[in-house]
């Protein structure tokens, strides 16, 4: 199981590199999925792309496995405007009942969010992709 969630950034030919860790989105992405759900807009599992990273370690082929499909093995980008929707929804749910929210859910999940609503801001207004990387 991944332990942390990274967002990255790309325009059509560069990466502008992961930003900070949101594990407790990871770790709340259950729960969060389920108020995606509630507030209808995109869940941010959505977005997860769970491209294999590379480790370094280079396996010889094993003949007897399945060979994977082109499509699992390439990173998967995403428009960055539906998930700013879902983050703004998201915030903006969980500041209208802070008394609810903060028994529920960490003080740092706001923080989290506030990240990603930036960095899914900047990435609209330059025309770039972006993924929520499991590592």
């Amino acid at each position: 199981m991944s332990d942390n969630l990274l967002m990255e950034v790309r325009d059509a030919r560069t990466s502008s590199g992961l930003g900070d860790d949101k594990s407790i989105m990871l770790r709340l992405q259950n729960s969060l999925d389920e108020l995606c759900d509630r507030l209808e807009v995109a869940r941010l599992s959505d977005f997860y792309d769970r491209f294999p990273q590379d480790t370094g370690e280079r396996l010889l082929p094993d003949i007897n496995l399945r060979q994977p499909d082109r499509s699992e093995s390439e990173p998967h980008w995403f428009n960055p405007n539906p998930a700013l929707t879902t983050v703004r929804a998201l915030v903006t749910h969980l500041e209208s009942c802070p008394d609810a929210s903060q028994q529920q859910w960490p003080e740092q999940l706001i923080d989290e969010l506030r990240g990603c609503e930036a960095e899914l801001t900047e990435a609209v207004s330059r025309g770039r992709q972006f993924r929520l990387l499991l590592s």
